[in-house]
C-alpha cells in the first residue's frame, strides 16, 4: 500500500507540474500542449530517475512494476 501511494502523489505532482508549464506556455503566447510536454521531458527521464526511489528499482522486463501497484488496488 506504501508504494501505491507514492505512486498517486508522484501522479499528483506531476499533473500539477504539468498544468503550471501549461499555463506558463499560454502566458508567453505559446500552446500550452508546448509547455505540460517540455515539463513532462525534464520530469520523465531527468528529475523522476534522479531520486532512484525504491517503487521504480523493481521493475520487471515490461517495467511494469507501478502499472501493476495500480491496478491491483484497482480491482481490491
Amino acid at each position: 500500500m506504501e508504494h501505491l501511494l507514492q505512486i498517486l502523489i508522484l501522479l499528483a505532482g506531476v499533473i500539477v507540474c504539468a498544468k503550471l508549464a501549461g499555463a506558463l506556455s499560454v502566458r508567453f503566447g505559446q500552446p500550452a500542449v508546448l509547455g505540460e510536454i517540455a515539463i513532462g521531458l525534464i520530469l520523465g527521464p531527468t528529475v523522476l530517475d534522479i531520486l532512484h526511489w525504491d517503487m521504480f528499482a523493481h521493475f520487471d522486463s515490461e517495467g511494469a512494476g507501478p502499472i501493476h501497484e495500480l491496478t491491483s488496488a484497482a480491482r481490491r
